[in-house]
């Protein structure tokens, strides 16, 4: 964690996670007792605490002492840094155009048609490994966001706690180091690129009424506005593992928006997939689970 801590700015802050409606609040309710059972700093939210703390109504709530807030892209340079001064090389704008799967190795060919042989390959690279995998494993959705002019006060609600609205489509809501707030969500089924894009300025519209509706008080002007595609699976639990029909071969799908956890996760079980150990979770996250 200090090395993660190093290279992406993890900070913790405060989360609050409400209900839209009264009758999802029993969702929510399971979710809260299982979060204490594992140990988690949490409290529970009537609409009136809601109300006091962050000046708007809605049935209930959970507030989370801590969650996790990192920039994702310094994390990922951070860690490849770290393992290229243990000796791994990266090679980056390399396309593998084709992979044979062998009898005793993997062997990926590359756009410049060198061949790199190894006797065992992980694929880990998001949406494009699905290309590798003979059947769907997941459902593909657009999501929105937009991200406020500055203000000149960094203050905006209780503790600038991340807030997720468990409504569907979902809203959440969080603050930036440079006194921006982001809003993000109003998701859809994933048609195609083209089509999502010319959705944006409604999109963002829509985000910026929801934010305002919730803190009329605060006057939010988007700067920028963007749209991104990711997967849910059946489950909400990504696929880590291995699949017959692909030898020597681990997949580290970590799809369903919880990926940097998820992708923790599959290191730990395909680390000890690789040296022949069991490892007592890996059955969750099997493909044919």
């Amino acid at each position: 964690m200090r090395d993660i801590e190093r290279a992406g700015s993890f900070f913790a802050k405060a989360e609050l996670s409400v209900c839209f409606v009264q009758k999802t609040c029993s969702r929510l309710k399971k979710e809260f007792s299982l979060r204490c059972h594992a140990g988690f700093s949490v409290n529970w939210l009537e609409d009136q605490g809601i109300k006091e703390k962050f000046g708007f109504s809605r049935p209930a709530g959970i507030l989370s002492e801590d969650g996790a807030e990192a920039d994702a892209y310094k994390i990922t340079h951070g860690i490849l840094e770290k393992l290229i001064s243990g000796g791994l090389h990266v090679y980056d704008n390399t396309e593998i155009i084709s992979i044979r799967h062998k009898k005793y190795e993997v062997e990926l060919i590359a756009f410049n048609n060198k061949k790199v042989r190894a006797k065992k390959l992980i694929i880990a690279c998001g949406y494009e490994s699905l290309k590798y995998i003979p059947y769907k494993v997941q459902d593909l959705q657009s999501t929105f966001a937009i991200a406020s002019e500055p203000f000149e006060q960094g203050n905006f609600w209780y503790r600038n706690a991340l807030i997720w609205e468990t409504q569907t489509p979902y809203l959440y809501l969080r603050t930036t180091k440079d006194k921006r707030i982001i809003a993000g969500g109003k998701d859809i089924p994933f048609t195609n690129p083209n089509k999502r894009d010319r959705m944006l300025p409604q999109k963002a519209k829509s985000l910026e009424r929801s934010f305002t509706n919730l803190f009329p008080e605060i006057k939010f002007k988007t700067d920028f506005k963007w749209a991104g595609t990711f997967s849910s699976t059946k489950d909400g639990l990504p696929y880590i593992g291995a699949i017959r029909q692909r030898p020597h071969t681990y997949f580290a799908l970590g799809f369903g928006g919880n990926g940097i956890t998820f992708s923790a996760i599959a290191a730990i079980i395909i680390k000890d997939l690789l040296k022949g150990e069991k490892n007592r979770d890996a059955d969750i996250f099997k493909f044919d689970r």
